[in-house]
């Protein structure tokens, strides 16, 4: 993700300390809560627009909850589980943030629809509208973000996730470097 005007590092350093944290309180709600289990479950099956919505609903409000019980503010939690629900539909697993020339995000994706999933919210726009949210709450001064990560690595991730069993790449090379 690269800010313009860029961040200044306390900014930066802030916002990466953010969306690791937040990951990481999500990943283990995840694995915890049978009810977020459920939920997860009853999103994969077909269901109507109407039943999807509840459902993101209540999971919005468990991560909600989750990440303010935290520490985090309202304002960054409601923004942080747009973004963090939308990763779990589609099962992607926010792993770590961390500072470069721009903040990086590592996101595991099992399945090549999980990183088609997230190639589509880059290319959507979603992941921009959402980090811009984030970055906003952070600094008095107007912000726009580019949200981007290289054809290439798609391409390679992809073929990490349709190799054949014990003929692909090691696992770390699964995870998605997306340049924020």
């Amino acid at each position: 993700m690269r800010a313009n005007p860029p961040l200044d590092l306390v900014t930066e350093d802030n916002t990466v300390a953010q969306i690791t944290r937040a990951g990481e309180v999500i990943n283990e709600l995840n694995k915890t809560s049978t009810e977020v289990e459920s939920l997860k479950c009853q999103l994969k099956e077909d269901m109507s627009e109407n039943d999807r919505i509840e459902i993101q609903n209540r999971l919005r409000d468990m991560y909600k909850e989750a990440l303010c019980q935290d520490g985090f503010s309202l304002k960054m939690a409601t923004s942080l589980v747009v973004f963090l629900v939308r990763c779990t539909e589609d099962g992607i697993l926010v792993v770590l943030a961390e500072r470069g020339k721009s903040i990086i995000i590592f996101c595991l994706c099992n399945t090549v629809k999980a990183l088609d999933n997230l190639r589509l919210m880059i290319v959507s726009g979603f992941m921009r509208d959402v980090f811009t949210d984030i970055i906003s709450l952070q600094t008095c001064t107007p912000t726009t973000v580019d949200v981007g990560v290289g054809d290439d690595d798609i391409i390679s991730r992809r073929s990490c996730l349709t190799a054949q069993q014990d003929k692909g790449w090691l696992f770390d090379r699964q995870l998605l470097i997306l340049n924020l």
